[in-house]
Formats: C-alpha cells, structure tokens, sequence
C-alpha cells in the first residue's frame, strides 16, 4: 500500500510542470484577444473619420458634375458635409470650399437665397487667402455641352451668384484697373483681375466689367481657351457688352466670339 502511494506521489511529481505550462498557455490564450480588441478600438478613430471625409466628398463631387440634375438630393448632403467636418489640412480646406460652393449653388438652383448667401458665403472662408476655385466640370465651354440654352443660363448665373458673396476682391479690381488703364501693363492687370474674381466682388457691374477686362487680357497674354471661357459668361449674364476695350486686334477678336457664342 506504501509503495503504491509513493508511486502515486512520483507520477504527480513529474506531470506538474505540464500542468502549469498548460495553464499558462490557456492564460495568454484568453488574455491575448482583449490586447487585440483593444488595439483595434484605439487605432482608427481619425483614421475613420478622415476615411469617410473623403468617401463622402467624392460622392457629392460627382454628383455636382451634374448640379442641374441633381440640387435637391445635393443641397442636405452637402450643408451636412459643410456642417459637420472641420478642415485639419489644405487639402481638406479646399474640398470644404468646394462642398460650400455646392451647397451654396444647390441653394441658389432651389431659389432659396438665403441659404445660398451663406453657404457661399462660407465657401470663402476656408483657404488662407480667402479665395474661392469652382470645380473644373463647372467651366462655361463644359456646360455648353449637352445642355439647352435654359439650363446654362441658370448656371452661369449661379456662378456669378456665388463671385458676390463677397466683396474681398474690390481693392484687387482697383488695382487691376490702374494696371490696364493707367500703366498698359496687361500681365499685372491679368494677375489682379483673377484674384478680383477668386476673392469676389459683390456690385454686378464691376463683375462684368472685370470679367470682360480679364477675358481682354487672357486674350493679350496668348491665353484664347481661358479668354474664351470666360467671354461665354459673360455673354450669357450681358448679351450685349461693350467691345471698346483694348486695341484693335483684341476688340476683333472679342467680336468674333461674340458671334459664335450668340444666343
């Protein structure tokens, strides 16, 4: 009976280590997916945010391409868009920009002007130098194609809704003006009359007038795609504007387009 109990006892002995190993084992087994869960909940947090950001921003961007179409589902996404996200890099200012001018310009194709002020308005506010940049699908010649008279006009005219609100770009028209007039230097009138447009100017003559002396000036500066661009617009806000600008070669020019453009 002795000799079985210390054979017993012998055995334990030698199973123990394997024993414990086993338990430790079945530890880091069960502590191991809390260390996991709790990395997994720690990491993506900006990263999810930054991840919908840029989710949500290509899909109201693409849908802008078609802005006529689309206003009413574009207006609540975009004002959420614009409402929700703050900017933590330029490119995020950019697009927050670019979302306002969209809100802004839903607003405007909705006749709910007050709602389109702000919004354009706000679009104005995001980059360092307060200017504002419209998306590349949004250019006159692109719109021109595919839509009937009616709907260009409608967005030309939103375009120039948005370039009033705000009048950061009045002392850049000044400047511009004693460029072109004063000094016949056609680069930096050029260069002014942009940041007049980009910054906004709220009285609509001056935004004809700048228009039609920044089309002037593409012309001169051998930029004629821009000019043109630019002169479509204009003739859609102003049928008939004053060709008496520049020399002779830029007033014949202006003409011809006017008679391809003529509505």
């Amino acid at each position: 009976m002795a000799t079985n109990q210390y054979a017993v006892k012998i055995l334990f002995l030698l199973l123990l280590p394997f024993l414990l190993t086993g338990c430790k084992s079945s530890k880091k087994t069960q502590e191991q997916p809390l260390t996991q869960e709790i990395s997994t909940k720690e990491q993506p947090l900006e990263s999810i945010e930054d991840s919908s950001f840029e989710l949500e921003y290509e899909n109201i961007y693409q849908k802008a391409v078609e802005i006529e179409k689309n206003y009413e589902t574009l207006k609540p996404r975009a004002e959420k868009f614009v409402d929700s996200y703050f900017p933590k890099t330029q490119i995020q200012k950019h697009k927050l920009m670019t979302v306002a001018l969209i809100a802004g310009g839903s607003n405007y194709l909705l006749s709910n002007m007050s709602n389109a002020k702000f919004y354009g308005t706000k679009a104005y506010e995001y980059k360092e130098d307060k200017s504002i940049a419209f998306p590349v699908e949004w250019e006159s010649i692109r719109w021109r194609q595919g839509r009937d008279t009616n709907i260009l006009k409608k967005l030309i005219y939103m375009k120039d809704f948005l370039r009033s609100c705000s009048n950061a770009g009045f002392d850049a028209f000044c400047k511009a003006n004693e460029a072109f007039f004063g000094k016949g230097q056609v680069l930096d009138a050029m260069h002014e009359y942009q940041n007049a447009m980009q910054w906004g100017l709220e009285k609509e003559s001056l935004r004809q007038e700048c228009y039609l002396r920044l089309a002037a000036c593409f012309y001169k500066a051998g930029r004629k795609e821009e000019c043109e661009k630019l002169f479509l617009e204009l003739l859609i806000i102003e049928p008939n504007p004053n060709l008496t600008i520049g020399d002779q070669e830029t007033r014949e020019y202006l003409n011809e387009l006017k008679e391809k453009y003529s509505l």
